[in-house]
């Protein structure tokens, strides 16, 4: 069991186990692993400056259980890879052949690529960083993030054709930047703030099953389907679908206004949209009290769902006939919301916000030309499907 060592290159087939304890820096260059166990423990660091290799054998395993593990590949076509306590940083992970990964350490783990074929990963503690991609190459290659105190992923992508299962299911800051599921399935058992999500095969699925707030900049569906089963999601930009698909919204997809625009749903002919859609807006402060407004491609809702005084303080004050403020409320014969048309036609409580029209409404200001408050309101229902 010695303290230091370092050789310039070795290639070892391991009979015995073989305990490596440093103390201080161990240079292994080439190690290879057939049909032994090797751990690794203490508070030193053990670097590869070129290939740590599991070969094809069941019982080749490797322990890294202590201090910090620097590799730059790590390959394994067979046996086990138990990740239960080192603070691991590694250029490329690759696990092929039956392979099982697994990390139980509180540890943080820097992964430059990995590449997931017939294997399976299972990290149910510390924290990971993916600075390039996390690939599945293999219906059988599994990975799991339970118990996880925090991961970021560059890039997500189940190969097309092939697939496989990523789940993040850990507490934490969990980010991706983006996806690409090819085949296979992508689940978000825990909040995730995303930017793109891709789904690119009829067999390709992502699910948001968490019960948390989850957040998405832009979801592109070539196929497939992406499901929210529990917990909420706030889309920023866009969905847009570029053959059939599937989006069930289970009730709690919101788009976002951000930066004077709504996030918006490309067009659903041919596809399948199923659930409710929350469409926010905001109304800046400005200089004038009229603006102009559509529905906000929210189907069968009609002025009084606009009626911030009917609907618990979430809409825009106004006076109308019907609403809760009519038009003698407060100046005599006041309407604040009309028809865009030459004559301004007045329009009641029960008249349609119909699709593709545009309405005038008085947001509150206290005269004409007097700046007016910031407003943000929301309406729920269903997406406006046609022409």
């Amino acid at each position: 069991t010695p303290n230091t060592i370092s050789i310039d290159s070795l290639k070892a087939v391991l009979a015995n186990t073989l305990q490596l304890a440093p103390q201080t820096s161990g240079n292994y260059t080439l190690i290879s692993i057939t049909n032994a166990p090797v751990s690794v423990s203490g508070a030193g660091s053990f670097n590869v400056a070129n290939k740590l290799l599991l070969n094809n054998h069941v019982n080749a395993s490797l322990d890294l259980g202590g201090g910090v593990a620097t590799l730059d590949s790590l390959v394994a076509f067979n046996g086990s890879i138990v990740h239960s306590a080192s603070n691991l940083n590694v250029n490329k992970l690759r696990l092929d052949g039956g392979n099982a990964y697994s990390s139980t350490g509180a540890g943080t783990s820097n992964v430059g690529d990995i590449w997931v074929f017939d294997a399976t990963v299972n990290c149910s503690n510390g924290s990971f960083v993916f600075s390039d991609s996390l690939v599945t190459n293999h219906s059988n290659a599994s990975v799991s993030f339970n118990g996880t105190s925090g991961v970021s992923i560059n890039s997500v992508v189940a190969v097309s054709g092939i697939g496989g299962s990523i789940q993040i299911s850990g507490s934490g800051a969990n980010t991706v930047l983006k996806s690409d599921i090819g085949k296979g399935t992508l689940t978000f058992g825990s909040a995730v703030t995303a930017h793109t999500l891709t789904t690119s095969h009829a067999n390709a699925q992502i699910t948001y099953n968490n019960g948390s707030a989850n957040t998405c900049t832009y979801i592109s569906m070539s196929g497939g389907n992406f499901n929210i089963t529990s917990g909420s999601l706030d889309l920023i930009e866009a969905i847009d679908f570029n053959a059939p698909s599937t989006f069930n919204t289970g009730n709690n997809l919101t788009l976002k206004h951000n930066s004077g625009k709504t996030a918006r749903i490309g067009n659903l002919t041919g596809q399948t949209f199923n659930g409710q859609v929350t469409s926010e807006i905001s109304f800046p402060a400005g200089t004038t009290a009229w603006a102009a407004l559509g529905s906000n491609g929210i189907s069968g809702k009609t002025l009084i769902d606009w009626d911030r005084d009917s609907n618990g303080g979430n809409g825009i004050p106004m006076m109308c006939p019907g609403c809760f403020y009519d038009v003698t409320s407060i100046t005599p014969n006041f309407t604040s919301v009309c028809q865009n048309d030459p004559n301004y036609t007045a329009v009641t409580a029960g008249s349609s916000l119909a699709q593709g029209e545009g309405y005038w409404f008085f947001l509150g200001a206290t005269g004409p030309g007097l700046p007016t408050s910031a407003m943000s309101w929301s309406t729920t229902g269903t997406i406006y499907s046609g022409n």
